[in-house]
């Protein structure tokens, strides 16, 4: 959610002339696949980061890398070292990065503007929950008082953390099981988003 207004944001000012993309790296597991999925997404046919840089060196570009925290953490040396490439042999190119946790480190490269974004209140996170029920078909005609009575709304949840819950719901998960899921993860201390793997 977050990714897609950025991204409107930019169009709508036309603040990069030459695109604005976003890159999702969630089944990136090391940088090679993350750049293959790069040149995939700005439709361009080059099989090196060279390539790459050459072609953007002077075009006004921004690149939005959202789902990369396991590739971050599992590769941060790797990882900053091709951040600080991109960054360093073009003159115009910007890359977000939208990343759940607060602990974002990059090895070898200093970050500006970072941004902490605050989960949703209680209200608001009921109301993002339920947008994702296009055709009402988990929620129908249920009030959001109703909604905020489960437990799970005792938390701040994250706009990913919802998307989690709605796709458990979906595959008929109890809001009991849901709500045990997360406390067993927030007790374990692991990343709470990523409900999944309790499943």
């Amino acid at each position: 959610m977050i990714s897609k207004k950025a991204i409107k944001y930019c169009m709508e000012r036309n603040y990069f002339r030459d695109g604005v993309f976003e890159v999702d790296g969630e089944t990136s597991y090391n940088c090679h696949s993350l750049m293959t999925q790069i040149f995939s997404d700005l439709k361009l046919q080059f099989n090196s980061t060279e390539e790459l840089v050459e072609f953007i060196h002077n075009q006004q570009i921004i690149i939005l890398l959202t789902s990369c925290s396991k590739l971050i953490q599992n590769h941060s040396d790797e990882f900053g070292t091709l951040l600080k490439k991109l960054i360093d042999q073009t003159e115009h190119l910007r890359i977000i990065i939208v990343y759940e946790q607060q602990n974002l480190k990059i090895s070898g490269h200093s970050l500006t503007n970072k941004v902490h974004v605050q989960p949703l209140r209680k209200q608001m996170a009921c109301k993002f929950l339920r947008s994702y029920d296009k055709n009402g078909e988990i929620f129908g005609e249920t009030e959001n008082d109703q909604l905020l009575d489960n437990k799970i709304f005792e938390h701040q949840l994250s706009n990913s953390q919802l998307l989690d819950i709605f796709n458990l719901l979906k595959s008929n998960k109890s809001w009991n099981d849901i709500t045990s899921i997360f406390q067993k993860q927030k007790n374990d201390s692991e990343d709470p988003s990523d409900y999944k793997q309790h499943i």
